[in-house]
C-alpha cells in the first residue's frame, strides 16, 4: 500500500501540471489560484464544507466551464475571471482528490455525499486531503507569482 505523504506528493504534481498548463501564462489566473491554495489547508481543518461550498459560490457559473478546461488541459480562452477560476479550479482537484463516488463536476452531489457521511469518514476524508493541499500550496508559491491575497 502507498503511503500517504507519496501519493499526496504524486497526486499534487499531477494536478499542479494540469493547473499550470491550464493557466498558461495568464498572470492573474496563476497568482489567484496561489492564493486560494495558500489559504484552503487552514480553512479546510476549521470549516470542510462550508469552506467547499462557498469555493462553489464564487465560482459561479463557471464552475464546469473549470472542470472541462483542466480536464481536457486545454489553454483555451476562458469566459471567467481570475478569482471565478482560482476558487473552481481549486474546488474541482480537492472533489477530485477526495474520490467521492458522485462525479466532481457535480459539486451539489458530491456536497449531498459529504453530508451523509459518517463522522470517522470526514476525519479520514480531511486526513487524506491536508498532506496533499499543503503539497498543492508548496507548489504554487514556488511556480506561481505572489499577488492577489
Amino acid at each position: 500500500m502507498e503511503r500517504l505523504e507519496i501519493r499526496a506528493v504524486r497526486d499534487a504534481l499531477e494536478d499542479f501540471r494540469k493547473i499550470r498548463q491550464v493557466a498558461g501564462d495568464n498572470v492573474e489566473f496563476r497568482r489567484n489560484f496561489r492564493a486560494r491554495v495558500r489559504d484552503a489547508p487552514s480553512a479546510l481543518s476549521i470549516h470542510f464544507l462550508p469552506t467547499l461550498t462557498y469555493y462553489y459560490s464564487q465560482a459561479g457559473g463557471k464552475y464546469e466551464e473549470i472542470c472541462d478546461v483542466i480536464e481536457k488541459e486545454s489553454e483555451r480562452e476562458f469566459t471567467c475571471g481570475a478569482l471565478e477560476f482560482g476558487y473552481g479550479a481549486l474546488l474541482y482537484l480537492i472533489l477530485k482528490h477526495l474520490h467521492l463516488s458522485s462525479d466532481p463536476r457535480g459539486p451539489i452531489k458530491c456536497f449531498e455525499e459529504i453530508v451523509k457521511s459518517p463522522p470517522l469518514r470526514l476525519v479520514l476524508m480531511k486526513r487524506k486531503l491536508l498532506p496533499y493541499l499543503l503539497e498543492l500550496k508548496k507548489l504554487a508559491e514556488a511556480e506561481f507569482e505572489a499577488g492577489g491575497e
